[in-house]
């Protein structure tokens, strides 16, 4: 019967899932996922399909890419929680809206942000501040210097490595 060879297959859509995913936990979930997902397609089996294993691996595989997205936006949306290093990018460094400041550190941090700033070219300077610090978008500021946008990326990228390498220095 074919729902006995879709059940006989969960140890290969494990070894799918593992990897495609670094976790056991997760990697099992997505296999369990794919048999259940292959049980309810039965009834699509293709005729023409001759290994059932074939087909059934479509679903590990999916799957696990199914859990992996979910994982990863998870992961993009939650706030970092880290202390301020020499790795850090420009965008966290000028953010304001960091969850796991102090209202010391906060402080600290402005005041390291603005001495650097102080040392850079001031076109520069004001860029950062209103791309990061103000918060406004960058078609505003593209069109209110009198730029396209691309140009205005060129130069905010510019900026953002000649920040880094002031606050590295």
């Amino acid at each position: 019967m074919i729902a006995d060879d879709i059940a006989a297959c969960h140890p290969m859509c494990v070894g799918i899932a593992r990897k495609i995913l670094d976790q056991e936990a997760d990697a099992e979930d997505a296999a369990s996922d794919a048999i259940v997902r292959a049980l309810r397609a039965v009834g699509r089996f293709p005729a023409d399909c001759v290994n059932v294993r074939n087909w059934v691996s479509t679903f590990a595989r999916r799957a696990a890419l199914d859990l992996w997205r979910a994982r990863r936006v998870r992961w993009r949306t939650q706030p970092q929680r880290r202390e301020l290093d020499g790795t850090d990018t420009v965008e966290v460094l000028l953010c304001e809206d960091r969850a796991d400041t102090t209202e010391g550190h906060e402080r600290a941090r402005r005041l390291a942000i603005e001495r650097v700033l102080g040392r850079m070219r001031a076109q520069d300077a004001a860029l950062l501040r209103r791309a990061f610090l103000a918060g406004e978008s960058r078609q505003a500021i593209a069109a209110e210097l009198g730029l396209k946008r691309k140009a205005y990326d060129v130069r905010l990228f510019r900026a953002r490595r000649k920040f880094m390498a002031e606050w590295a220095a």
